[in-house]
């Protein structure tokens, strides 16, 4: 028995007919029709014609073009029991699919089958062979094959000047490489539906350029080769494959097909919902009122209703965890919704949320699902009736057809909630129109109707993208026009109160452009405190610039991250995010209440464009009494400045080990005790030492802790690791660079005033990595010099300059990161650190992410590779350096220029440094952030205090050395 691959055939019909004798046609499903090329391991059929790739199936790289076949003579296909009739079969359509297929690369054109062993002949490779498979992903062009394939003819056109210009001639080598990204990178970006209107796609992105270096340099690289002739690399450019190289890099598969956000899939918009399934704009429903809607995306009321037959309550509506599973037990309920449409909702857990009596079911007893808490929601073309009969397949291609939106604010109904709240005429008598002197009265329909139509016509414009004209302020606001709003005569006027057309300011006011003319009006008319704060050109101690810069600044989190965070309400940042709850909690109190008011208006901040975040919550609230902002002069500088605790995302670390060798050990793990048994030597103190401690619980006399085989030391500077790469090199393998390593940080990552990784660090936690000088020292502290103005300045020029880098990076990305580690971060949490048991338990807890096993180490060495063969790998050059010459060149010189920038350089700045760790903010606001993290500190005192272990483990703890 031989386990051979699908069979393809040189007629298409008969490829139809073959797969249709396999008996596995559902009738409904959509038949696709594969053309491959036949390659060097195509081996023929014991049938005549037919042909397979034994062991490999037919891989994406073969693939020549894809059709779907019309099924309307399916049935007739499977006549006799399935066999069917080769006579009558006919294929009476194709329709080319081309840039539109939907097969990705790891998909399984692969199966097993028992046959006799084939003979090896192989037909001839330039033919193309069918095959047919059932398709899977719905109609649109979202998949990863569909993605690679799009890139790989975008950039194959984009090439073809390039190879013109190389084939047959020399060129430097580097020539070729810029000359590849300006190609590939400079061109404009397949538009995506996720792009915002403004967006050009023209400049050449980071990713990109990252990306071309890697691919061009990686194939076909010999280990012991690293530096490439330039012929090899114009043969590279010239090869018909290199498409296919560069498009499975995601920085240029990106650039070229970026990703549409397009149906769930079965599995939703976004993780962390729940999902219903309801018809809009229905009555009371029939099953004793399982729920209430009166018009699109309002309030979902909270009922509950007896169960048939017995006397249980049921509470409804009930939420559920998928959006697959919401489809089948709304279509279990049988409600007759008549010819009303159905939409699917998903809903962000709240407060009140609680677990259904169901695995996988939600509700919310007494509250229902308000509308705030609708964050997307899709129509879906589905009766009960056919839903109950579907299976499960069926019900995952409704959902991969569904289109997702989010529920934006209702626009129309916020004008009618406020307008119907009495107010005064601004004057009583027959101008005003009013017979009431002034009595509070609500307005009519036919004063509200000319607002709520100009209002959400101007919101809500072409295409549903938001337009402001420039007469959209407080005069037309308040008008009530008996023509339109441009017209020279104002029409009668209502006093709306000042809360009231704020409130309407926060509900419709969704773009930038809204929100200046509010601002820009309402201070003319003479608005309230909270709105002059909000127009003030002078935001620097306002609670949100503040808020996000802390943030950022303890907790690494990026601005466009923290509001996806806070779309998820209070609750869930309390339940999730605890350092962004107590920040909140403690030191912006008022940004609690604005969130309440903004959930309330249906703001949501994820979908404000630039700075309306930040102007709304500014206008809304103010800064925490109790805690006034310090001024730049009232910050402490010099070496007594500390900066508060905070639990970081990444650490740096520096090290003599290269990459290269570093990934065939499988990461770092501290130095083995020599002797063994012997106390940790750590930077420079004797073997053997014994700790005693001053302050804190009481302890043995004497004890000895094995350091040296739990912990490596990290660092929240690049100096820092510099430094101590520097030094390791010197002592372990002099002569050659060490290498400061970017890691991304995970619980087993102890974070005080220094940081320690108890077992060690995995390959797969390293981000990218940079050699750094010989001999790498600190610079001395000038207090003149390292001022926030100063430090801004030099942060600025060196995160502008790393553009001169081949790759626009100062860090050589890891291709091996695993971002499993991306929502995780170090450990604040630490404690009773002061013994073997105490690390060992630390673990037990903290240790799951790295793949703790119950003792040290943390891993078992792939291989061992001490000081003594490390290097004498690097004299005999057969190890991988860490960079290229001609990288190293441009490094080494951009280390020279920004020296004082890269010694304080902090974690935060990681995102402008290394493409995909996070949202990459603004020059001029990283450089801000980065020297504000800085400030204050002198590097040699964080160094010298290096040797302080205990205290970083024991609280109060101080060691001294005997």
């Amino acid at each position: 028995m031989v386990q051979l691959t699908p069979a393809a055939y040189p007629d298409p019909v008969r490829a139809i007919q073959v797969w249709a004798s396999h008996r596995i046609v559902r009738i409904g499903q959509s038949l696709r029709l594969y053309a491959f090329h036949q390659g060097p391991q195509t081996t023929s059929w014991p049938e005549a014609g037919a042909a397979y790739q034994l062991g490999i199936g037919w891989p994406f790289a073969q693939l020549a073009s894809v059709y779907r076949v019309s099924d309307a003579g399916l049935p007739g296909y499977l006549e006799n029991g399935g066999r069917p009739n080769p006579e009558t079969i006919r294929i009476s359509s194709y329709e080319a699919l081309g840039d539109a297929i939907l097969l990705d690369r790891d998909d399984a054109v692969f199966s097993s089958t028992n046959r006799d062993e084939a003979d090896s002949s192989s037909p001839d490779p330039d033919e193309a062979v069918s095959s047919s498979t059932k398709g899977g992903d719905g109609e649109h062009g979202n998949s990863e094959g569909s993605r690679a394939l799009v890139c790989r003819k975008r950039t194959a056109e984009a090439l073809k000047p390039v190879q013109a210009r190389t084939r047959d001639r020399k060129r430097p080598r580097q020539d070729i490489v810029s000359d590849v990204q300006q190609a590939v990178c400079s061109l404009p970006r397949v538009p995506s539906s996720l792009d915002a209107p403004s967006t050009s796609g023209t400049q050449m992105t980071r990713a990109c350029v990252m990306a071309v270096t890697g691919a061009l340099s990686s194939r076909g690289d010999d280990a012991a080769a690293p530096h490439p002739a330039n012929d090899d690399m114009a043969s590279r450019v010239i090869s018909p494959m290199v498409a296919e190289d560069l498009c499975q890099q995601p920085g240029v598969l990106e650039q070229m097909a970026p990703r549409e956000q397009r149906g769930g899939g079965g599995q939703g918009p976004a993780p962390g919902l729940m999902y219903l399934v309801t018809a809009r704009s229905t009555p009371l429903f029939n099953i004793s009122t399982v729920e209430r809607i009166s018009e699109a995306h309002s309030n979902i009321n909270y009922v509950s209703y007896q169960s048939p037959g017995g006397a249980e309550l049921v509470w409804a509506p009930m939420a559920y965890r998928t959006p697959a599973l919401a489809i089948q037990n709304w279509a279990s309920f049988n409600l007759n919704y008549g010819p009303q449409p159905v939409s699917i909702i998903g809903l962000a857990r709240g407060p009140d949320t609680v677990d259904g009596p169901q695995p996988g079911t939600s509700y919310q007893p007494g509250v229902g699902w308000p509308r705030e808490q609708m964050h997307w929601w899709a129509p879906l073309d589905l009766s009960p009736v056919v839903a109950r009969n579907m299976e499960q397949d069926g019900v995952d291609r409704i959902l991969e057809a569904a289109t997702w939106q989010r529920v934006r604010p209702d626009c129309p109904a916020a004008v009618e909630r406020i307008a119907a709240r009495p107010r005064q005429d601004q004057a009583a008598g027959p101008e005003a129109g009013d017979a009431g002197g002034g009595q509070a009265r609500p307005g009519s329909d036919a004063e509200t109707e000319p607002i709520k139509e100009y209002i959400c016509s101007v919101v809500y414009g072409r295409n549903e993208n938001a337009f402001v004209p420039n007469d959209c302020d407080e005069t037309v606001l308040r008008r009530i026009p008996g023509q339109p709003p441009s017209a020279s005569q104002p029409g009668r006027q209502l006093d709306w109160t000042e809360e009231q057309v704020q409130q309407l300011g926060a509900v419709c006011a969704d773009t930038n452009a809204a929100a200046e003319a509010w601002t820009r009006e309402l201070q003319r008319a003479g608005p309230a405190d909270a709105v002059d704060a909000a127009a003030s050109s002078d935001q620097e101690h306002l609670p949100w610039p503040q808020f996000v810069a802390r943030v950022q600044d303890q907790l690494h989190v990026a601005e466009q991250q923290l509001q996806v965070y806070l779309d998820r309400g209070i609750q869930w940042i309390q339940d999730n995010q605890s350092g962004i709850y107590h920040l909140l909690q403690h030191g912006f109190p008022t940004l609690i209440n604005a969130m309440h008011r903004m959930a309330q208006a249906g703001i949501i901040f994820s979908t404000f464009q630039d700075d309306i975040c930040k102007t709304l919550l500014a206008a809304i609230s103010q800064p925490n009494p109790d805690e006034p902002p310090k001024r730049d002069d009232e910050m402490t500088v010099g070496p007594d400045a500390k900066k508060p605790s905070a639990a970081p995302k990444f650490v740096f670390y520096g090290d003599f080990l290269w990459p290269a060798e570093a990934k065939k050990i499988g990461g770092f793990l501290p130095q083995r005790s020599n002797p063994a048994g012997s106390a940790y030597d750590f930077e420079g103190e004797p073997a053997g030492s014994t700790y005693d401690f001053e302050g804190g619980p009481s302890l043995d006399p004497e004890v000895k802790i094995d350091w040296e085989n739990k912990l490596l030391q990290t660092y929240p500077y690049f100096g820092l690791a510099a430094q101590a790469a520097a030094r390791k090199a010197s002592q372990s393998t002099r002569g050659f660079h060490g290498v400061v390593y970017a890691v991304h940080a995970t619980p087993n990552v102890i974070s005080a005033e220094h940081s320690f990784a108890v077992g060690g660090i995995l390959w797969s936690q390293v981000l990218g990595w940079v050699q750094v000088p010989l001999n790498y020292t600190l610079p001395s502290y000038d207090p003149k010099e390292h001022s926030r103005a100063k430090m801004q300045e030099h942060f600025e020029r060196a995160f502008k300059a790393q553009d001169s880098i081949p790759g626009g990076s100062l860090f050589q990305p890891n291709s091996d990161y695993d971002h499993k580690f991306d929502e995780l971060a170090a450990s604040t949490d630490f404690h009773d650190l002061d013994s073997p048991q105490g690390l060992i338990d630390f673990m037990k807890t903290h240790g799951g992410a790295v793949g703790w096993q119950g003792d040290f180490p943390l891993f078992e060495p792939a291989e061992s590779i001490t000081a003594e063969s490390s290097a004498a790998t690097k004299v005999a050059k057969t190890i991988t350096p860490p960079h290229e010459l001609g990288f190293w060149e441009k490094v080494g010189h951009f280390m020279e220029s920004h020296f004082l920038a890269l010694a304080f350089l902090p974690l935060v700045a990681l995102a402008n440094l290394i493409p995909g760790v996070g949202e990459a903010a603004d020059v001029a606001e990283i450089a801000a952030l980065s020297a504000e993290s800085a400030e204050g500190f002198e590097l040699t005192e964080l160094s010298e205090g290096a040797t302080e272990l205990t205290p970083l483990l024991r609280g109060a703890s101080k060691i001294k050395v005997d």
